[in-house]
């Protein structure tokens, strides 16, 4: 409860929260009532997931790219293998891409492996991924998504 200890030196304290794994109800009202600002991505969704999904087309793509360019095709190839039982391929997601996009299972796939595995689990790639990939697709984004990052900025801009 760090956030507490922040908030009584009277800091404004916001928490992006992954929506994949239930947070103790108690604890975020906690933080709420002593008024805390709280960032959650929609249902069942990490970061990861919600951008994969949220991203329009090219974006999500871009996003695929820097996994393979951070992590190798091998590997990317291996864990999406592994990830669907050898359901899906690299390949057959790039052939999708080239035909009408990338689906939405292969977006909530791929994002669920990113989660896992760590594709992008540093402060500078996010950063990168942030400047380079989500902020030129933020406009052709999904809307809820957009509201969520709007707010975040917002809280940041009322100090």
């Amino acid at each position: 409860m760090r956030w507490l200890a922040l908030i009584k030196l009277g800091y404004r304290v916001a928490v992006v929260v992954d929506n994949d794994v239930a947070v103790d109800p108690n604890a975020a009202q906690a933080f709420l009532d002593a008024g805390g600002h709280w960032v959650t991505w929609q249902p069942g969704r990490s970061l990861e997931v919600e951008l994969f999904m949220s991203l329009a087309a090219e974006g999500a793509w871009q996003l695929l790219e820097r996994a393979i360019a951070l992590n190798t095709r091998e590997t990317v190839e291996a864990q999406i293998q592994s990830f669907s039982q050898n359901q899906i391929s690299l390949d057959g997601i790039e052939l999708e891409n080239l035909d009408a996009g990338m689906l939405p299972a292969s977006c909530e796939l791929l994002g669920r492996i990113a989660h896992k595995k760590g594709w992008f689990k540093t402060q500078s790639i996010y950063e990168d991924i942030g400047r380079e990939i989500v902020g030129p697709h933020f406009h052709a984004a999904d809307e809820a998504f957009r509201q969520r990052i709007h707010g975040l900025f917002a809280w940041s801009y009322a100090a």
